[in-house]
């Protein structure tokens, strides 16, 4: 019989750091390109990833946000999982990337308006 000492649980301020690191290698971003897309201050991913600061999870949920991949993710202690399971295309990455790196406020908005009026227009 299994007690329930003997179960092993993920030890997840491991497993979350690396899959952030694991993230950003599909998604070719380097740590500062994640910063800018997940609006955090320039040096966090690095810092998260290398366990200087604890990952918590609005970090995951801006981060997931960001990339559109699913915070299941993020969890899974399979060492099979993968970001592109749940991650959109490539060229959504991009765009958000550009978008990122826009530094106007009132552009922002009116890119924003543009793709959802396109985006609704091709739904109709």
């Amino acid at each position: 019989m299994v007690s329930p000492t003997d179960l092993k649980t993920p030890d997840f301020d491991e497993i979350i750091p690396r899959r952030i690191v694991h993230l950003r290698e599909v998604l070719e971003f380097t740590a500062t390109d994640l910063d800018r897309c997940a609006d955090f201050s320039l040096g966090t991913v690095r810092s998260l990833e290398r366990k200087v600061q604890r990952v918590y999870a609005h970090h995951l949920i801006k981060i997931s946000q960001a990339t559109g991949v699913d915070l299941n993710y993020f969890y899974d202690a399979t060492e099979t999982s993968s970001p592109s399971n749940s991650a959109k295309h490539q060229e959504m990455f991009r765009l958000l990337e550009f978008y990122h790196q826009l530094d106007n406020a009132t552009t922002k908005r009116n890119v924003f308006e543009l793709i959802e009026e396109i985006a609704l227009e091709q739904a109709e």
